[in-house]
């Protein structure tokens, strides 16, 4: 998962100069969750993705997209609008150029 937000997060600016990801866990105890983000970021590095904590059930929030028995869901927002989720079951750095085409696409169209 790790080498997916990597790869995400390394080419957001080939997608959108504008874009950024935002990861939200979703589930789960929100408290020891939210405690946990600083150290999550701290040891990751991402330069362009917010780590940041759902205060809801594991299926996000309305709207989202979120599949809860999936392993990772991405939401694809721009402007503030849901544009395409997708859902992995399992997901490696390969994954990532659905997501990155997707944005790519959609700010064009803006």
């Amino acid at each position: 998962m790790n080498k997916y937000m990597l790869t995400v997060d390394g080419k957001l600016a080939d997608a959108s100069d504008k874009a950024m990801a935002v990861i939200v866990w979703c589930g789960g105890d929100f408290d020891k969750n939210k405690d946990y983000m600083p150290k999550l970021q701290k040891s990751v590095s991402y330069a362009k993705s917010a780590l940041t904590v759902f205060n809801g059930d594991a299926n996000g929030p309305n709207g989202w997209g979120v599949n809860s028995a999936a392993h990772l869901t991405a939401v694809v927002v721009v402007g503030g609008k849901v544009i395409k989720s997708f859902a992995y079951e399992s997901v490696n750095d390969t994954d990532a150029k659905d997501v990155l085409e997707s944005l790519k696409e959609a700010t064009k169209k803006k």
